[in-house]
C-alpha cells in the first residue's frame, strides 16, 4: 500500500474491472471499474455520457436502441438477455413486449450509447426529471398508488391504469414520494 490507496482484483489489462480504495484526509472514497456487463456492480462507476451514476445490485449496464431520459420505463428486446445487448423505450400500445417494462434509465443516454437501468429497488430523480415521464411538474403527484406504463406514449407512466382497448396494463411501480419510485414492473395484461 503506498500514497494512501488499496486495490483489490482485476487491476492490470485485458479489462477484468476491480475496486480501489483511497484514502483522503478523513473520508474515504471506493470506486468501481466496469468493462462490458458485469452484472449486479455495486458503487460508483463512471457515466459513459460523462459524469459518476451510483449503480447497485439492481442496475445493468445496456445499450440504448433509442434516446431516453433518467427514468424512462424500458424493456430489453426478445432474444436478448439482459446485460447483453439492447434496451428500447417501453410502450404500453405496442406488443406486448414492448410493454414488458424491465427497469428505467438511470441517465440521459442517445441511441447506440450504453448506460445503466435499474430492474428493482428504488429510483430516486428530481421532480422536473420525472416530469419529464409522467407530465407532471411534482413528479409524481399520486403517491403510494401504483403507476402504468402509457399507452399513449412512449416511455410516459400514468396513473390510474391505461383501459383502451387493444394495449397492456402494466404496473412498473409505487412512487413512495413525488421524487422516489418503487421499481416493481409486473407482466402486461391486455386490455380487452
Amino acid at each position: 500500500m503506498s500514497g494512501g490507496q488499496l486495490t483489490f482484483g482485476g487491476g492490470g489489462g485485458g479489462g477484468g474491472g476491480g475496486i480501489g480504495v483511497d484514502q483522503d484526509g478523513s473520508s474515504i472514497v471506493a470506486t468501481a471499474t466496469v468493462v462490458n456487463f458485469i452484472g449486479l456492480v455495486p458503487g460508483a462507476v463512471s457515466d459513459p455520457g460523462g459524469g459518476q451514476v451510483d449503480v447497485g445490485p439492481f442496475d445493468y449496464l445496456v445499450t440504448f436502441d433509442q434516446d431516453v431520459f433518467p427514468g424512462t420505463p424500458c424493456y430489453i428486446e426478445q432474444g436478448v438477455p439482459v446485460g447483453g445487448g439492447a434496451a428500447a423505450v417501453a410502450f404500453a400500445g405496442g406488443s406486448q413486449a414492448n410493454a414488458a417494462v424491465v427497469g428505467f434509465s438511470l441517465q440521459a443516454a442517445s441511441a447506440g450509447s450504453t448506460g445503466y437501468i435499474r430492474v428493482g429497488g428504488v429510483l430516486t430523480l428530481t421532480a422536473l426529471q420525472w416530469a419529464v415521464v409522467t407530465g407532471d411538474p411534482a413528479g409524481f403527484p399520486d403517491v403510494g398508488f401504483p403507476y402504468y406504463l402509457s399507452d399513449t406514449g412512449a416511455g410516459e407512466l400514468v396513473f390510474p391504469a391505461p383501459t383502451t382497448s387493444g394495449s397492456w396494463s402494466t404496473a412498473v411501480g409505487i412512487p413512495l414520494f413525488p421524487t422516489m419510485l418503487l421499481i416493481r414492473p409486473e407482466t402486461p395484461v391486455a386490455i380487452p
